[in-house]
C-alpha cells in the first residue's frame, strides 16, 4: 500500500510536471503572441504617432494659410475701403469739375456777348468815322469851292476898293 501509494505519488508528480510543462509551453508561446502582439501595437503606435505628427504640422500649415488667409482679407477690407474713399474723391472732383465747367460756359458766353457788343460798337464807330470822313471831303470840297470863288472875286473887290479910294 506505501508501494501503491508511493506510485501514485510518483505519478501524480510526473503528471504534475507534464501539466506544469504544458502550462509552461503554453504560456511560453502566449508570452510569445503577447510579445508579437506587442511588436505589433508598438508599431502601429509608431505609425499613430507619425500620423498624429503629420496631421499637427498639417493644422499648423493651415493655421498659417488661414493666418495669412485673414491678413489678406483684412488687406483687401482695407483696400477696398481706400477704393471707395477714391471713387467718392474722383466722384467728388468730377461734380466739382463739371461746375467748374457750367461756371467757365457761363463765363465763355457772357464774353460772347461782350464781344458781339463791343463788335456792334466798334461798327457803331466805325459808321461814325466814315460819316465824319464823308462830311470832312464835303467840307474840303465846300471850302476849296468858296476859296476858288473868293479868289476869282478877289481881283473884283481890289478893284471896287480902288476905285472907291480914288473917288474919295
Amino acid at each position: 500500500s506505501e508501494r501503491l501509494h508511493s506510485e501514485q505519488i510518483s505519478e501524480m508528480g510526473r503528471a504534475y510536471e507534464t501539466n506544469v510543462a504544458s502550462l509552461g509551453a503554453d504560456l511560453s508561446s502566449e508570452l510569445a503572441s503577447l510579445e508579437s502582439a506587442l511588436a505589433e501595437a508598438q508599431r502601429s503606435a509608431a505609425v499613430a504617432e507619425s500620423a498624429v505628427e503629420n496631421l499637427r504640422r498639417e493644422l499648423a500649415t493651415q493655421d498659417e494659410t488661414l493666418a495669412a488667409l485673414e491678413v489678406d482679407r483684412s488687406a483687401q477690407e482695407v483696400n477696398a475701403s481706400a477704393a471707395t474713399r477714391d471713387a467718392a474723391a474722383a466722384r467728388d472732383q468730377a461734380e466739382d469739375a463739371m461746375r467748374r465747367m457750367s461756371s467757365l460756359e457761363d463765363e465763355l458766353a457772357a464774353l460772347k456777348a461782350q464781344s458781339a457788343d463791343a463788335d456792334a460798337a466798334v461798327s457803331a464807330r466805325d459808321a461814325t468815322i466814315d460819316e465824319l470822313r464823308v462830311r470832312v471831303l464835303a467840307a474840303e470840297h465846300a471850302s476849296d469851292a468858296e476859296t476858288a470863288s473868293s479868289m476869282s472875286a478877289l481881283p473884283l473887290t481890289i478893284s471896287r476898293a480902288e476905285d472907291a479910294a480914288n473917288a474919295d
